[in-house]
């Protein structure tokens, strides 16, 4: 292509006056990004660049001025796509996602130009239906001797951008350096495996997200649990084995039924035990009752000190809850430390009356009692690669599977397979800016890969 400069634009049909010689820049080739998937569209918006995707103008985005732009009976399919836009970066506005995208009706049209579309409503206007990214072969020669600025550039305006997005502040110049050389040695490690998502080679993307300015280490000690080894019993020792031929549903998901609360966010706090306890009695309070709430996590964090911000063992928490039951959190809301036990028992909305272990190891299990009775508690084992996860099935083949190994606490909300591989829906507790929407789905019938039905529990109300 040639630069605009060189070749006008005069909206009007003409000679094509291409010229060879004033070439800037070649594509090499294109990434179609996965059809009708936002997680993908979203993954590639933020490690990639701005994303090139067709949708439905209606007649009243030609009216836009403001806001964020919803029409819930917008045309998705491809057939129906009577626009291209670009989409140049996504985020929230109370409560609500959008994404930012540039139009090409001069800026006296809506926001200096720009419309914030939904996100997250089921692809609304066929946003994610046809969206490509272009790989660049070659350009321009000045561009070339300027390479290395220019990286440096690109590189310190997505550092901006990750500051803004994720309210991220530093004491001082020297701090603020630091963080961005981790931010770039993450930049670097996230792009080097979308390469080879690209190319096949991996079944999921990784992404910036609010832990890209911490060390491995950093993000290890402030976010994950110290290992505590499950109790050394035999669960449920008199639990027949199961008919593996049983007549269980394909596909489940708890979410999508209404039994789950939003994913929550534990901050830097190692309480990731307490939100996989709270988020299996929630969804079971739902299923008996009909009825969705949020319970405490900081009742069990403040009453079980000897856990609190360390990691604990999910099986003493749900013990604690059959002896004193949970208050909701908007009786006791969560403060991402340890404080005084406020426990009051006229405020407890719920308990248990006993919990169920899933057979250890047994994924089959883990599957049968998700279907059956609903969200499971798990412990897992992760590496790095887990914090920056982005979209796609996880899969870590060197991933523990030991649950003496587990580090980390999330719940289990369905399963299914995509294009013959199974995964869990997992949800975990670090806010919905990480992963997919706050969940990820890993690998099942991996041979419990990252030790998911190592040490899975289940409430009983």
């Amino acid at each position: 292509m040639m630069l605009a400069k060189d070749y006008r634009y005069k909206a009007s049909e003409g000679i094509c006056r291409f010229n060879k010689s004033l070439v800037a820049a070649q594509l090499d080739s294109y990434v179609a990004v996965e059809e009708n998937n936002e997680s993908a569209l979203k993954t590639a918006v933020a490690t990639i660049g701005p994303v090139s995707v067709l949708i439905f103008a209606s007649d009243n985005l030609q009216t836009y001025e403001s806001g964020i732009f919803y029409e819930n009976t917008c045309k998705k399919e491809f057939a129906d796509l009577n626009h291209a836009v670009l989409v140049v970066g996504y985020g929230s506005e109370n409560g609500t996602d959008y994404w930012l995208v540039k139009n090409s009706w001069g800026d006296s049209w809506g926001m200096d130009g720009y419309v914030k579309m939904s996100r997250n409503k089921d692809n609304q206007c066929g946003i994610a239906t046809a969206a490509v990214y272009p790989i660049l072969k070659s350009i321009w020669s000045l561009f070339s001797f300027f390479s290395a600025a220019t990286q440096a550039f690109s590189s310190k305006d997505r550092w901006e951008n990750f500051k803004i997005k994720h309210s991220k502040s530093y004491e001082n110049t020297e701090e603020e350096n630091k963080r961005f050389n981790i931010f770039l040695d993450n930049l670097r490690r996230i792009e080097e495996h979308n390469e080879k998502y690209r190319n096949g080679e991996s079944s999921y993307q990784m992404g910036v997200n609010q832990f890209s300015d911490l060390t491995a280490e950093e993000f290890r000690r402030t976010y994950l649990m110290t290992s505590f080894p499950s109790p050394p019993i035999d669960m449920n020792p008199k639990q027949a084995k199961f008919n593996v031929h049983e007549d269980l549903p394909e596909e489940v998901n708890w979410t999508e039924a209404g039994a789950v609360t939003p994913v929550k966010n534990q901050g830097g706090c190692g309480s990731c035990w307490a939100f996989s306890i709270t988020g299996a009695v929630e969804s079971q309070y739902f299923i008996k009752t009909g009825k969705l709430i949020s319970l405490s996590e900081q009742q069990l964090v403040d009453c079980l000190p000897w856990f609190g911000c360390a990691g604990g063992q999910t099986n003493e928490g749900m013990d604690y809850i059959r002896a004193n039951g949970l208050m909701e959190q908007t009786a006791y809301p969560y403060e991402t430390k340890v404080g005084a036990c406020r426990y009051n028992l006229s405020n407890v909305v719920t308990r248990i009356n006993h919990y169920d272990w899933i057979h250890r190891g047994d994924e089959y299990d883990l599957k049968r009692n998700v279907a059956l009775k609903g969200p499971v508690s798990v412990r897992i084992a992760i590496r790095d690669s887990f914090g920056s996860y982005s979209s796609g099935i996880y899969d870590d083949p060197l991933c523990p599977v030991h649950y003496w190994e587990t580090n980390h606490a999330v719940l289990v909300t369905g399963y299914g397979t995509e294009n013959g591989k199974d995964y869990w829906i997992v949800k975990n507790s670090w806010g919905d800016w990480w992963g997919d929407n706050g969940y990820i789905k890993m690998s099942r019938n991996a041979n419990d890969q990252c030790g998911i039905a190592s040490s899975a529990i289940i409430p009983v109300l």
